[in-house]
């Protein structure tokens, strides 16, 4: 009988701590990547084909992985980490800094993917990858 009670009991506290949650809100949000930053000095980057003249170089992917330190603190079986975000802008900047090494001047069929690493089992990192088609535009 106590042990009836017991597992009631404990199925009750269970059954309390859940969160019961009957309607989320309606919520907009609107994201846009602004490429006039890499594009100021003349550089052409688009996730569209080039249809003007042009020279195709060769594919560009670059990939980066977020910088994590675990916190000293925590040295229990569950480390917290401190994870540094990746921005998109630069991920764009190296994507442009190779293209311009091969001697190109425009990035385009331009693709951004986000995902994540696992480099433990208890931490998967975010990566950010670029890439694209590197070109060199004809004289304009």
């Amino acid at each position: 009988m106590p042990r009836v009670l017991l597992t009631g009991l404990l199925l009750v506290a269970t059954a309390a701590c859940g969160a019961s949650v009957s309607r989320y809100p309606m919520r907009v949000q609107a994201y846009a990547l602004d490429f006039r930053t890499q594009t100021q000095d003349g550089f052409f980057m688009s996730p569209d084909p080039y249809t003007g003249a042009h020279e195709p170089i060769g594919i560009i992917t670059v990939e980066i992985r977020a910088k994590a330190e675990m916190d000293p603190s925590s040295q229990g079986v569950y480390n917290e980490w401190t994870i540094t975000p990746i921005p998109v802008d630069s991920g764009l900047a190296a994507a442009k800094a190779h293209v311009r090494a091969l001697g190109g001047d425009a990035l385009v069929n331009l693709k951004i993917n986000r995902s994540r690493e696992v480099v433990s089992p208890m931490l998967a990192l975010p990566t950010l990858e670029v890439s694209g088609l590197a070109i060199k535009r004809a004289s304009r």
